[in-house]
């Protein structure tokens, strides 16, 4: 789980990543990515009502991704803003699949060390 010193949580630190942020959209999930000027990475996890209506699968599919963010974060730049938008393709994917789409989509945002 991501602690709550890494997560995003106003909605202006939102609307600069998505005002002057570098974006990579895959199948089911998109990936927005801007500098924060600070030390440490911050993270925001967006599942929208077009995913479910259900808030039992949109806060699955929420822990899923911040489990992933959570374990990659140490193989990362540090210093961005990073938000992950999702699609409503998501509910049929699996853990493993979800994670290989949000490293694919890392590594061509050049966030890797």
């Amino acid at each position: 789980m991501l602690r709550k010193s890494l997560r995003l949580s106003k909605n202006k630190e939102f609307d600069q990543v998505f005002k002057i942020g570098h974006s990579f959209f895959g199948v089911f999930l998109g990936i927005k990515v801007a500098e924060n000027h600070k030390k440490v990475n911050h993270f925001g996890v967006l599942v929208g009502l077009k995913v479910s209506k259900l808030a039992v699968e949109r806060n699955l599919i929420k822990r899923r991704l911040k489990s992933i963010l959570s374990g990659e974060n140490k193989k990362l730049k540090q210093g961005y803003n990073i938000v992950v938008i999702t699609k409503a393709d998501i509910l049929v994917e699996n853990y493993q699949d979800i994670k290989i789409e949000l490293k694919t989509g890392l590594q061509k945002l050049k966030l890797y060390v």
